[in-house]
């Protein structure tokens, strides 16, 4: 093979992708409960998540995300950035639920 067909040959690299969420106000606590009453929490504050993509490519080089929210946009958002950074690429990622999403007939990847 010559030189400058390899040259021209682009390999496939091998990623893999991940989500996860963080929360804000979570609370975790131990109490002495009378067994005759019902225990009750109140929890003051915000919602708010924080949602991180990444992914990861055999070579060692990473891509990483933040988002305030996890939808179909987003995700969606995450894997055209990872297109343009892994143009070819296989991607592996698991069966979250967000990952299956359905893209509109007229959206596709560039």
């Amino acid at each position: 093979m010559d030189i400058q067909h390899h040259e021209k040959r682009k390999e496939f690299e091998i990623v893999s992708l991940d989500e996860s969420f963080f929360f804000y106000d979570s609370l975790v606590r131990r109490v002495w409960i009378d067994a005759k009453k019902r225990p009750v929490v109140r929890i003051m504050g915000s919602h708010e998540i924080s949602c991180l993509f990444g992914a990861v490519s055999m070579k060692g080089e990473q891509l990483f995300r933040q988002f305030n929210k996890f939808n179909s946009d987003t995700f969606l958002d995450f894997l055209k950035e990872i297109h343009h950074k892994f143009p070819k690429c296989y991607l592996f990622m698991d069966k979250a639920s967000i990952t299956s999403l359905q893209i509109q007939a007229g959206e596709r990847l560039p």
